[in-house]
């Protein structure tokens, strides 16, 4: 029988934080994540690439996990311009950063917040999809394919 995980956010005065990196992501809006995490503490991210972000920890093993954008505000034309305006879009691909596999607490996160759990391999997949796409539409070729325009 699989163990009971209990995630709780993490607390600076009792948790001594581990450090981590980038997992996995989750599609879904600032709301859904607000409800089942709390209010975000954005003193405890990278302010430099991010503005809204959580810290979880795993009760059972101590497992560190962190939810967070980054780099929203670095996009085009008609994209959200305030954080504002950023938290009120019906979805955004969340960043899951961790210091272990985040696949469990992920699709947990998601199931809690009717999001969908996106594995790095898929999302790196995808975008190599969207660059090759771009490149054919732009040179009438497959990306890698040498040879006169």
């Amino acid at each position: 029988m699989p163990t009971l995980r209990l995630y709780r956010r993490f607390n600076p005065k009792k948790d001594p934080w581990m450090g981590g990196h980038l997992q996995a992501y989750i599609q879904v809006g600032f709301q859904a994540l607000a409800t089942h995490l709390g209010r975000p503490m954005p003193s405890e991210v990278d302010r430099s690439k991010s503005t809204t972000g959580w810290r979880i920890v795993d009760d059972t093993d101590g497992r560190q996990f962190t939810v967070y954008d980054y780099d929203w505000d670095d996009r085009g034309p008609g994209d959200p311009r305030t954080v504002r305006e950023f938290r009120a879009l019906p979805t955004y691909l969340w960043h899951i950063g961790g210091d272990s596999d985040a696949s469990e607490f992920g699709y947990w996160l998601a199931k809690a917040t009717g999001g969908r759990f996106v594995s790095h391999e898929e999302h790196m997949k995808a975008m190599r999809a969207r660059f090759d796409a771009m490149h054919k539409a732009r040179t009438g070729r497959a990306a890698g394919v040498k040879g006169k325009r």
